[in-house]
């Protein structure tokens, strides 16, 4: 019973003493084990594993006393985002394990108000340099504005986020740009979604993969680094509108999940649509000589 201690000592003589709790009592009381990213955890380890981002983001802060007294600024903006990122897995982890956040965990000597601030001014200028570098234009001021975006402006902030996974993954070129992404997405919906395609399906929305097909990329992560040439806005238009079809197919996905997939093609592309949702899967160019 050491300091801050709130358990307390009884005797307990058996078959005499009457126990509080049952031991489905005692297993109901402890939460189920949760998964996260891909591991299972008890509520022990997720207890732990937030001690342990605690831990981590003290050090960093601690890191940024040391950066900013010694005027490296540059070390200043790599601590400033590790920060950043500690910040968003613990607010991310303790949401998921059902953990209460204990940002008195986090607190550092010398890390004051004054640090915060330049802090959040490093982060906020690495954030819009690198979705500048990634062909956004008139990016948020500051990853909290970005974030607001998902209530205030939902439809922007999904195209953005969509727009951002992509170039991160090499799905798509910086160069396309934002503007360019956004435009095209905007013609889709308003062009092809609430149509009919050639055999009768109502399109009701898109998959993100479209985008990248119709983009294209010089380096296809997914295929082995295949270079995959683009489509016309207006080709794809035609295939699913006019174009012909191929059979309907379904397939198994890793998970389990059944996936239909139906093919209309002209003869510059063709396009994939689910039967059942009305989603434009992906498209591709048709080649000269292919069936």
């Amino acid at each position: 019973m050491g300091a801050n201690c709130r358990h307390t000592f009884y005797p307990f003589i058996p078959g005499v003493s009457q126990r509080n709790y049952t031991e489905d009592e005692l297993r109901s009381i402890d939460p189920p084990p949760f998964e996260y990213e891909g591991r299972t955890y008890t509520a022990y380890e997720a207890s732990q594993k937030q001690r342990q981002i605690e831990r981590e983001i003290r050090k960093t802060k601690r890191e940024i006393i040391a950066a900013e007294a010694t005027g490296d600024k540059d070390r200043l903006t790599v601590k400033a985002v590790r920060l950043r990122r500690q910040k968003e897995l613990y607010h991310d982890f303790s949401k998921a394990a059902g953990l209460r956040e204990q940002k008195e965990r986090m607190q550092v000597n010398g890390y004051d108000r004054s640090k915060s601030m330049k802090t959040v001014w490093a982060e906020n200028t690495k954030f819009v340099e690198d979705m500048k570098a990634k062909g956004v234009e008139n990016p948020p001021k500051s990853l909290a504005s970005f974030r607001r975006m998902e209530y205030n402006e939902p439809e922007k902030y999904k195209q953005l986020s969509n727009y951002v996974s992509s170039v991160d993954s090499g799905m798509m070129s910086p160069l396309t740009g934002f503007k360019r992404y956004s435009d095209y997405y905007g013609r889709i919906e308003k062009e092809l979604v609430g149509q009919a395609t050639s055999n009768g399906i109502l399109i009701q929305g898109q998959s993100k993969h479209l985008l990248e097909r119709v983009f294209g990329t010089m380096n296809d992560p997914a295929h082995g680094g295949t270079k995959r040439s683009g489509v016309e806005f207006e080709d794809v238009k035609d295939a699913l509108l006019n174009g012909k079809t191929i059979p309907a197919k379904t397939e198994t996905l890793a998970d389990g999940t059944i996936r239909s997939s139906q093919v209309l093609y002209n003869d510059k592309a063709t396009v994939s649509i689910n039967p059942d949702t009305g989603i434009i899967i992906q498209c591709e160019p048709r080649r000269r000589g292919k069936k």
